[in-house]
């Protein structure tokens, strides 16, 4: 279980890599992610491995990160590209042995009729596609790999 000793955890926010930090004092527990003070005004809504954050109208969804299915944990230079989420890919952007640059659009998926673009974790080469558009891939599903160049591994 998180916290218990480190008093930060790797969460996702809405789908997006963030650190949650744990903090006591005279009024209980309170948790910050990347930094921003506890929302006073928010409530939170528990629902299994997901906790919702309603607050101003707006709804968050914080998780932990499994960092299992990222090899190099907040420093990635395994080069895997994988599925943020369910969803159907419509767009494959590169080919099997193409240079590629850390941020390059590599594909696109498709998830709750919204579109969500997959990019390059680092400089390399494009070692193998493992899916074809208009495929449906589950959550952490490895789409293809990117063969870091030397310069990025350091």
């Amino acid at each position: 279980m998180p916290f218990r000793g480190d008093p930060t955890a790797p969460v996702l926010v809405d789908d997006q890599a963030a650190v949650a930090e744990v903090t006591y004092d005279s009024q209980g527990q309170k948790v910050s992610v990347e930094g921003s003070p506890p929302a006073k005004d928010a409530t939170v809504v528990a629902d299994a491995d997901v906790v919702y954050v309603l607050r101003n109208g707006r709804q968050t969804k914080v998780a932990l990160r499994d960092l299992a299915l990222n090899e190099a944990g907040d420093h990635d230079t395994s080069g895997i590209v994988r599925a943020p989420m369910h969803g159907k890919v419509l767009h494959i952007l590169v080919e099997s042995g193409a240079p590629v640059i850390r941020g390059q659009r590599l594909a696109i998926i498709e998830a709750m009729k919204m579109e969500h673009t997959l990019v390059a974790p680092t400089d390399g080469t494009v070692a193998d596609v493992s899916v074809a558009a208009d495929t449906q891939v589950a959550e952490g599903a490895t789409l293809m790999r990117v063969v870091p160049t030397q310069d990025s591994r350091e």
